[in-house]
């Protein structure tokens, strides 16, 4: 009798260990995809036992299988557990404005509502925006977009260089229009020349490349200097109008006289003997002018003993 029942155990222990052999692993099938429903009926139909979780695609029809966990077509022991990842259709976001921003400082406003940024960034001259700022978004800010969608921008490389034209010379009043049209911002300094009235005398920068908006120092003759005539002899009317000639503009009081200059000449009487400013230096035109004038003087010729 023992030996009986010992035969029937062991040919029991051997069919049961020969079914759990059999059934020890399933592949699991391809069902990214799929909608869940037929999924989980394919899943529990090989004898897994099915959980499922739902999360947010771009791309992904609600719904559908994403992926499984472990992946698909893995071997697997009957009775053991799938997951499957289902999506649940696109969640939205605003985009936000990064206009203006540095590129890095962009990127991170993005990815912190979960958005991509395109690794292909566009570079563009720009007046506006600084070197290494974002001067355009697509899609644009403020647009709603499913989160993990990419985003594209364009960053400044700064204003660009121009040459800066030759004006010295030239009335600024026809070479304003050269500077302002090609994007520099003229910083005007009037002062005192020779030149005539409103010529540009200098600017800085000319014939240089320089970057578009930026200033650049002008000096603009404000015609103010002349040389001063030669006054010896001339009595003071005649002084006066040989000053005017030469374009002198102060008041006729600015023509002072000063100490009289003994002369035994009596040709000399009320004749000019010395000027300040000296004959051929230069004054300004409304300078105050100093003459002395001669007088007569009948000691003077007497000699001395």
């Amino acid at each position: 009798l023992s030996l009986g029942v010992l035969g029937v155990a062991g040919a029991f222990t051997y069919d049961f260990m020969s079914n759990s052999s059999t059934a020890a692993t399933q592949q699991i099938p391809n069902i990214v995809g799929l909608p869940e429903n037929e999924a989980v009926t394919e899943l529990e139909g090989l004898g897994f036992n099915v959980t499922v979780n739902t999360e947010p695609s771009p791309d992904v029809t609600e719904g559908l299988v994403i992926r499984t966990s472990p992946n698909v077509g893995s071997e697997i022991r009957e009775g053991a557990t799938v997951t499957l990842s289902v999506s649940s259709g696109r969640e939205m976001v605003q985009i936000p404005d990064v206009s203006g921003l540095p590129l890095e400082e962009a990127a991170q406003q993005l990815e912190g509502v979960g958005l991509v940024l395109n690794q292909t960034v566009r570079e563009e001259i720009s007046e506006d925006f600084e070197a290494g700022e974002v001067t355009e978004q697509n899609p644009p800010a403020g647009e709603e977009v499913s989160i993990g969608s990419t985003v594209s921008l364009t960053v400044s490389t700064g204003a660009g260089q121009v040459r800066v034209p030759v004006i010295a010379g030239m009335q600024w009043s026809q070479a304003e229009g050269n500077i302002t049209t090609l994007g520099f911002v003229p910083e005007i300094s009037y002062v005192d020349s020779r030149l005539p009235e409103g010529e540009v005398i200098s600017i800085s920068g000319q014939g240089t490349e320089m970057n578009r908006g930026s200033a650049l120092t002008v000096e603009i003759s404000n015609g103010m200097l002349i040389s001063a005539p030669d006054l010896a002899r001339l009595n003071i009317e005649e002084a006066r109008r040989a000053l005017r000639d030469a374009g002198w503009t102060a008041p006729e009081a600015s023509l002072v006289v000063g100490e009289t200059i003994p002369t035994p000449a009596l040709v000399d009487q009320s004749r000019i003997g010395f000027q300040s400013p000296a004959p051929g230096e230069t004054m300004r035109k409304d300078a105050v002018v100093t003459v002395r004038i001669y007088q007569f003087d009948l000691a003077a010729l007497v000699p001395e003993r």
